[in-house]
């Protein structure tokens, strides 16, 4: 009694003396600090009493509730915790060896080798921590490690607000889940939602190697999902992506990309531009509007193809969508569908001979099953079987006798068991006709695919009994076809034999295709324009196929090569190793070049095909119909002298140095020459059709105007990822800490005797 009244004056006193130095703090309607210990006794401090509480000692402010096993109260807010300090509100606790806490500024401030911090499932270690007790936010500092789940999170400092459980982490910033591993200079990571955030510089590596850059984004990790607000940059093994946002869904591989847009493909040597762009990595599509265009590049090659257009699609294809070996077995033999057909039918007549027997055991009947022919008939029989109620009849044709209730019952079986095999010989058969229409399609492309090569077999064969003709093997020669006898003089057929050889040889090199290889094919709609150094065009629809390197222009193509323009309604380039070989013109082709402002030469047939070497024009070849108005100039004043119009079956031109050396006319050539002079009015001096569109040739500035960014590919493979140095050290001094007895890894929550307290400060 004389020691419970002690502490009441000891306790009177004090409040007094606080009271007095605070000047009516209660009055201005601060909330006093609750406190409770199993002793106490005042002591001397400065020019003051302090109070010293021992045992199970507690303080309550602002609904955070300190305990500890003995403290010292310097005034009425102010007050020091030793040992086994533990601070709680709602679900956060936070553990340290001693605290000091401020009731002016609602601080809490802990102290410990190492202090821990748990909220709900996510814990804390680090070595500075205080926490605001009105406000709801810790400060940590010297370093910090934070677990949730999968995820790491570590940092030199930072912040965490308990209301939002956020945590905001500062300085050499490191994260990583089972998926992916992050590094930055401050983050924002959400412990309920697991969104992380970020506003500086930052990289990303996930398991696949591949890596991602940004000033600014978010991490979404339940939808795992990417979004990079700045600065966005993409590496993985084949592509480099730059956007300036980039929305990025792992699991989908699905990305939607806006403004700045750059794409290099490695792998396929392509690289893209656009201010919006959508990518489905599920079937590797690509889709750019918005100002897009595609550079074609070939570094050893330096040629490079620049493509503009209102919209381009860019997806890979792999040339056999089914299995390459089922392809192979079933095109192997002429009689593979019969094959397939045949063990389907033999299938269904087991199964129904075996429903028969069974039918048969149960009337005590012979059945003999007929081979079936036609398994859709047995289909058929089957199913009006089941339509039409069945009357037995014994051998001698009178009506069997009445079955027994067991014979019953087993016909019942025995026709359920029929039923049972017909739905099954149905479902085969079914099976059967899918794998029929299967092997049919393999073989229908298989077949494409031998005409292909037959129709190459027969252009090289043409060639080769053409060169026969020029050596006088046949009566017919190109020198009788010709207007001059001497027109193919200097000229060796078989040079010429063996360049055309050559680039068929090309085509079919690019033509054969890899069973398990994958080709990007490019599209492009609306306003093409492409430019090259060597030729230019534009068309309103584009097709570009990796997979036999060639160029299809649809929709008004207009080609130009130096002073030459070529129109068709479609037009096919063929290219290997980033130079064009060939190209056909076909559908109304006229190929014109200009000499000056109001004259052009012409040619027109029904294809036009035209042969490179070295990206140079050395053979145009106008197949069907052959047209020509053709001017002569002067070789050394360039003055037109003559004008040419002739008609036959083909005309061939060869040339050097872009200049037409020599002209073959073949099948009935009707010409006519006239000096320039003496041209007759009534003389066309176009073909029909013909328009020169020289206005419309784009130039490079019109096709591609982008800032083409360099390669970050060397820079970024020689960025260390995260080797989480903090988690490192704060494990090994926990290990070093537990084991010398200095520290525990605690984690009690509060006691009953603390909990009760709570509960009758917050009844008052």
């Amino acid at each position: 009694m004389k020691r419970l009244l002690s502490i009441l004056l000891v306790c009177a006193a004090v409040f007094s003396i606080a009271f007095a130095q605070s000047g009516g703090a209660s009055r201005r309607g601060r909330k006093p600090v609750d406190m409770q210990g199993d002793d106490a006794y005042s002591i001397k401090y400065e020019d003051t009493t302090a109070l010293c509480l021992v045992g199970n000692v507690m303080f309550h402010h602002n609904g955070t509730v300190i305990t500890c096993d003995s403290a010292v109260r310097y005034s009425e807010r102010h007050m020091e915790c030793f040992r086994n300090v533990l601070i709680n509100k709602d679900s956060l606790y936070v553990y340290g060896d001693r605290a000091e806490y401020n009731g002016e500024t609602n601080m809490a401030y802990v102290f410990s080798p190492l202090i821990k911090v748990v909220d709900g499932d996510a814990t804390m270690y680090t070595y500075t921590f205080s926490f605001n007790t009105l406000d709801n936010v810790g400060r940590f500092g010297g370093g910090a490690i934070l677990t949730k789940g999968d995820n790491r999170l570590e940092a030199e400092r930072g912040y965490y607000y308990a209301d939002s459980s956020v945590v905001i982490c500062v300085e050499a910033v490191e994260m990583q889940d089972t998926q992916y591993k992050l590094q930055s200079d401050s983050v924002i990571y959400n412990l309920d939602t697991d969104v992380a955030e970020f506003a500086t510089n930052t990289y990303i590596w996930n398991e696949k190697g591949e890596m991602v850059n940004a000033t600014a984004g978010r991490y979404d990790r339940p939808s795992d999902r990417f979004e990079l607000f700045s600065d966005s940059y993409i590496l993985t093994e084949k592509q480099e992506v730059w956007a300036d946002s980039i929305d990025y869904r792992r699991e989908l591989e699905n990305a939607v990309l806006r403004r700045n847009i750059q794409i290099d493909d490695t792998d396929q040597m392509v690289l893209a531009f656009g201010d919006y762009g959508e990518y489905w990595g599920d079937r590797e599509e690509a889709l750019l509007t918005a100002r897009p265009s595609v550079i074609s590049y070939d570094p050893e090659m330096g040629d490079s193809l620049f493509l503009r257009a209102d919209s381009i699609l860019l997806f890979t294809e792999r040339p056999y969508d089914v299995d390459s070996t089922a392809v192979v077995d079933s095109l192997a033999s002429v009689d593979s569908l019969a094959q397939v057909q045949q063990a389907a039918d033999d299938a269904m007549r087991q199964q129904i001979a075996e429903a028969a027997a069974a039918m048969a055991a149960a009337n005590d009947t012979t059945v003999v099953a007929e081979p079936i022919a036609d398994s859709s008939a047995v289909a058929m029989q089957t199913a009006d079987s089941t339509a039409v109620e069945s009357v037995e009849v014994a051998p001698d044709g009178e009506p069997a006798p009445e079955l027994t209730p067991d014979e019953i019952k087993a016909q019942e079986r025995a026709e359920a068991e029929a039923r049972k095999a017909a739905a099954k010989a149905e479902k085969e058969r079914v099976k059967a006709e899918k794998a029929k229409a299967k092997a049919e399609k393999a073989a229908a492309k298989e077949e494409r695919l031998k005409a292909k090569a037959a129709e190459r077999r027969a252009k090289r064969q043409a060639k080769i009994e053409k060169y026969e003709r020029s050596r006088g093997i046949v009566r017919d020669s190109l020198a009788q076809d010709s207007l001059a006898a001497d027109s193919l003089a200097g000229v060796d057929p078989a040079a010429e034999f063996a360049e055309d050889e050559m680039s068929d040889s090309l085509a079919v090199e690019a033509d054969t295709i890899p069973h398990d290889s994958v080709h990007r094919i490019i599209r492009a709609y609306r306003n093409v324009r492409s430019y090259r150094k060597d030729f230019q065009s534009i068309c309103d629809s584009m097709v570009v196929l990796s997979v036999d390197s060639t160029i299809h222009l649809y929709q008004s193509p207009i080609l130009w090569y130096g002073s030459n323009q070529v129109t068709a309604d479609v037009i096919d380039i063929f290219t290997a190793n980033q130079q064009i070989t060939r190209a056909e013109f076909t559908g109304n082709p006229i190929m014109a070049e200009q000499i000056d402002s109001v004259a052009y030469n012409q040619v027109a047939g029904k294809t036009i095909e035209a042969l490179f070497r070295d990206n140079e024009i050395y053979r145009v070849n106008a197949i069907g119909n052959g047209q020509t108005l053709y001017y002569t100039t002067d070789e050394n004043s360039g003055r037109i002298t003559e004008f040419m119009t002739i008609t036959c079956g083909d005309i061939s031109f060869l040339l050097v140095d872009r200049k037409v050396e020599t002209i073959i006319w073949r099948g009935n050539p009707v010409y006519s020459i006239y000096n320039i002079t003496q041209v007759p009015e009534d003389q066309e001096r176009t073909l029909r059709n013909f328009v020169w569109h020289g206005d419309k040739c784009p130039t490079m500035e019109q096709v591609f105007d982008r800032e083409l960014r360099p390669s970050r590919r060397a820079e970024m493979t020689r960025k260390p990822q995260p080797t989480f140095p903090i988690q490192q050290s704060i494990d090994r001094r926990r290990k070093r800490l537990t084991e010398s007895g200095v520290w525990r890894d605690r984690t009690e929550t509060l006691s009953p005797d603390a909990v009760e307290f709570v509960e009758s400060v917050s009844r008052r």
